[in-house]
């Protein structure tokens, strides 16, 4: 299927039946959590408010992500409502520890290759390109990882195996498949951040098919 085809698809998948409701609401709650939070120092000089933000928004995430890969997987009369879209406590821990390794290892990537390019100055730009190239690289091979988690509720390690594995042969693909949301992102920009309630769950949806995809065909 070409990438039109399948963005099409998850279009018509967002807004048939009413779909698109709960992932517009957990979209437009996040953000609204995320923007309230960021803009108010009182919750920064508070490490409960923070931890407590940060989970909610993290299981709001969790829903989020559910929520569009079952309207991924949906029929075309079926409507996707909040009892489809549970997780059970061991799949949100889940998440949650993948989240944690991933930023432990981007982290660990970016202040290893800060101190190399302090140690050498004249390659610090280098260094910099260096560690922007390896983000991507991560990023783009562990995209898939989160939807295995929820999908099949695997460990964190197998996920990510699983999600190398189907992206390996279509790296180039999914780096063009982002690309091309960019309009979706300035439009984003030019509505204040309105778009982005219906804009985040589209683009969840078509990396979700794009999993789905790549699935049946590796392994069925």
């Amino acid at each position: 299927m070409r990438r039109s085809e399948i963005k099409e698809i998850s279009k018509k998948q967002l807004n048939r039946n009413g779909n698109w409701k709960i992932p517009v609401l957990l979209t437009a709650v996040t953000l609204l959590i995320s923007g309230y939070s960021t803009s108010n120092q009182y919750i920064y000089q508070s490490l409960i408010l923070t931890i407590s933000i940060t989970l909610v928004n993290s299981l709001l995430n969790v829903y989020f992500v559910k929520s569009c890969l079952e309207i991924a997987k949906s029929y075309e009369d079926e409507y996707i409502g909040w009892a489809n879209i549970m997780i059970s406590g061991k799949t949100f821990i889940k998440c949650i520890l993948y989240s944690i390794l991933m930023s432990l290892l981007t982290t660990v990537i970016t202040l290893s290759i800060t101190l190399l390019g302090w140690t050498i100055p004249v390659m610090f730009i280098a260094f910099g390109f260096l560690a922007i190239i390896i983000g991507i690289v991560i990023s783009i091979y562990s995209a898939f990882s989160i939807f295995i988690i929820i999908d099949m509720d695997v460990d964190v390690f197998e996920a990510l195996r699983t999600s190398i594995n189907l992206i390996r042969g279509h790296f180039g693909e999914m780096i063009v498949l982002t690309l091309s949301f960019i309009w979706w992102y300035l439009l984003g920009i030019v509505t204040l951040g309105l778009a982005m309630f219906w804009v985040m769950p589209y683009m969840t949806i078509t990396f979700c098919n794009y999993y789905l995809h790549f699935y049946r065909n590796k392994y069925n």
